[in-house]
């Protein structure tokens, strides 16, 4: 609210009077207020966008890796699995050909594991393993005791 008289502007406020040289002083705090303002908007923004691209990013690194199964086998000899178990079903295949890879070389008894994606017919990786590292259901089924639950 202002009040004119014949000498100066006054602005009156319900604490204190300014006069119209303070007023100058308001109007560039409010200008620097005003840019303080859209820069936390700015910021808040970019943050957002951020934060979109990476739910995006996880989104799609989840559904690409898809659901991967894993078997774990005996071998028979160096190509061949004389058992393969699935850890999910626990279904059993014998006599399973395994491709040669370079980094991938079982000999006869050793311990394989074997992980597949859903609705790929290849192994994606196949490493040997220790028999500790083999889960005890599935151990007992590559050595016939399934009979043996007291074990």
């Amino acid at each position: 609210m202002y009040v004119f008289n014949l000498f100066s502007c006054i602005k009156i406020t319900p604490f204190k009077l300014q006069s119209h040289r303070n007023l100058d002083i308001t109007e560039e705090t409010s200008e620097k207020e005003s840019l303080a303002l859209k820069k936390g908007k700015l910021f808040a923004i970019v943050l957002s966008a951020i934060m979109l691209i990476l739910a995006i990013v996880l989104i799609i690194m989840m559904v690409s890796s898809g659901q991967k199964e894993t078997y774990y086998g005996y071998m028979k000899d160096t190509t061949t699995a004389e058992k393969v178990i699935s850890e999910k079903d626990h279904k059993i295949e014998k006599n399973v050909k395994l491709p040669a890879k370079s980094d991938f070389s079982p000999k006869k008894g050793d311990f394989v594991k074997l992980i597949k994606s859903d609705g790929d017919a290849t192994y994606s990786k196949m490493e040997v393993v220790n028999h500790d590292d083999i889960p005890h259901g599935l151990m007992m089924k590559i050595h016939d005791m399934g009979d043996m639950k007291g074990m």
